[in-house]
């Protein structure tokens, strides 16, 4: 394969529309509601693969007979925004049509620099369901010499993937997920000072047990982890029209040994453990 020229021609085309409705229930909630039919068209990659992949440490094969990804996606959404507490809910359901994927085939492949593990790109028609959720809780605040407050923000998503006809699980759909955060912000316009913000945060992210062994490089997938996480930043006044931000942030303050399931080098090694670091943003 190695200095030869190989690949083809393909046309897709296909075309791309959708529907919604925005209903105001109340002065605080909103409900919504959307219809949409997309498409994608595989990539070079998918098609005509055949090689290391250097950035994940695996021997992909491409199919040049990919066809294009169609899908139909339901989207609901609940909105409740008060002064007191702001809610977002996200529910979809989404039906993909030969939805794109890579497995690994259980064969390696010898290379000089190592053993790779092959994986293969296929597709099968795929039925996606999922739920998102945003919150904001404001605790405290108060005005004095500037605005202060003292906020509650959390995150989460669930989504599930399984094919249509044989009912298995897809490889490498990310598992159950919440972060959370305490956030401190003191908002002024000082001669100094322009800002102030000091958070604490916590990630859990669950073990996915909705995989399918045969689609596996391992049998096994993850153990379920917790992050924690704290950042400080503050704008300085340097001159009339110019400000510098600055930032200190650290993720993975315990320095946790864990894995991500969506991430190929776990296969090798564990996820990146303590990390701090500064940004520095000088606007003129």
């Amino acid at each position: 394969m190695y200095s030869q020229r190989y690949g083809g021609e393909h046309q897709f085309h296909n075309i791309t529309y959708s529907a919604g409705m925005l209903y105001r229930c109340h002065r605080w909630i909103d409900l919504s509601t959307n219809v949409g039919v997309a498409w994608r068209a595989p990539h070079v990659n998918e098609l005509y693969s055949s090689g290391l992949h250097h950035g994940a440490g695996t021997y992909d094969l491409g199919d040049e007979t990919l066809q294009s990804e169609t899908g139909i996606k339901w989207l609901t959404s609940f909105a409740y925004k008060h002064p007191k507490l702001s809610l977002n809910v996200d529910m979809y359901l989404q039906w993909i049509k030969n939805y794109i994927y890579d497995y690994p085939t259980g064969e390696v492949r010898t290379l000089f620099s190592g053993v790779y593990p092959i994986f293969q790109y296929t597709q099968a028609d795929a039925f996606f369901r999922g739920v998102d959720l945003e919150a904001r809780l404001p605790l405290i605040k108060w005005h004095r010499l500037s605005d202060h407050e003292l906020s509650y923000e959390l995150k989460s998503s669930v989504v599930f993937a399984n094919e249509m006809q044989t009912k298995r699980y897809f490889p490498f759909i990310p598992a159950p997920r919440v972060s959370q955060q305490l956030k401190w912000n003191v908002d002024r316009n000082g001669r100094l000072l322009r800002n102030f913000t000091v958070g604490i945060g916590h990630t859990f992210v669950a073990k996915q047990t909705r995989f399918e062994p045969s689609q596996e490089l391992v049998s096994t997938t993850p153990d379920a982890y917790h992050l924690f996480e704290a950042n400080i930043g503050t704008t300085l006044k340097i001159g009339d029209q110019q400000t510098l931000g600055i930032r200190v942030s650290a993720e993975n303050l315990l320095n946790t040994e864990y894995k991500e399931y969506t991430n190929r080098f776990r296969y090798y090694a564990h996820d990146l453990g303590r990390n701090v670091f500064v940004r520095l943003n000088y606007n003129f």
